[in-house]
C-alpha cells in the first residue's frame, strides 16, 4: 500500500534517485506517473543488486526490466495497480509469474460487469458467491492475459466458472486452458486486497 510505513522507508531510501510528488499519495485516484515511479522504486528496492535498474514496457505494453549495466539475466517482472496498491512479482526467467490485485473497498458494478462478460457458469459463480467469486474469475482472468501476453479479449472468451467454483484461497490450483497448465494462487489480505497469481511449472 503506498500509505504503509514500508513504502514511506523506501521513498526515504531513493529520495535522491526520484523525486515524489507526496502531495498526490493521499488522492482516491494516483496519477499513471506516480504509479510508475512508485512501481520503479519498489523494483529497486527488491533488486538493490542489479545497477541502473529500469522498468520497461514492450509495444504490447507488458513490462520488463532493463539495466546496461546488466551481467546476469534479469527477472521476469509482471505488475498491477488497484487504489493504493502496487503488486510487483519478480520471477525467474524459466518460471515467469504473473499478477493481478484488486481492491474490494473501491466502488465496481461486479453485476453489471458479470453480465457483460461472463458465461452462464460464471454469473452463477459470481450469483452464489457474490464480490468473492466475481473476484476470483475476473483476477484470475487478468494474470492469465498477462502471462499469454495477450489482451483481456481473449480470456474473457474462456469459461472459468466450474473450474474457480470451489477454489480454496491460498491453495495451489492445477488449470488446464487450451492445451497448457497454468497454476494459480489465489488470496486476501487484509480482508480488502484480492490478488490472484498465475504461473507455469
Amino acid at each position: 500500500n503506498i500509505l504503509s510505513d514500508e513504502m514511506a522507508s523506501i521513498i526515504e531510501e531513493f529520495r535522491g534517485t526520484m523525486i515524489i510528488d507526496s502531495t498526490s499519495l493521499s488522492k482516491r485516484r494516483i496519477p499513471l506517473a506516480l504509479r510508475r515511479q512508485l512501481t520503479q522504486l519498489i523494483a529497486l528496492s527488491l533488486r538493490p543488486d542489479i545497477k541502473n535498474l529500469e522498468i520497461r514496457h514492450e509495444m504490447s505494453g507488458r513490462p520488463y526490466l532493463y539495466s546496461s549495466e546488466a551481467s546476469i539475466e534479469l527477472p521476469l517482472i509482471s505488475i498491477s495497480h488497484s487504489g493504493p496498491w502496487i503488486g510487483i512479482i519478480l520471477s525467474d526467467p524459466s518460471a515467469y509469474a504473473t499478477l493481478d490485485l484488486e481492491d474490494i473497498t473501491l466502488p465496481r458494478s461486479h453485476a453489471s460487469l458479470s453480465n457483460n462478460f461472463f458465461s452462464k457458469t460464471e454469473k452463477d459463480l459470481v450469483l452464489d458467491q457474490g464480490v468473492l467469486g466475481f473476484l476470483k474469475l475476473w483476477t484470475a482472468k487478468e494474470a492469465i492475459a498477462k502471462w499469454q501476453g495477450e489482451g483481456i479479449d481473449f480470456v474473457l472468451k474462456l469459461d472459468l466458472g466450474h473450474a474457480l467454483q470451489d477454489v480454496v484461497l491460498k491453495e495451489p490450483m492445477p488449470l488446464c486452458i487450451e492445451g497448457k497448465e497454468y497454476t494459480l494462487i489465489q488470496n486476501m489480505l487484509e480482508g480488502k486486497l484480492f490478488y490472484t497469481v498465475c504461473y507455469r511449472e
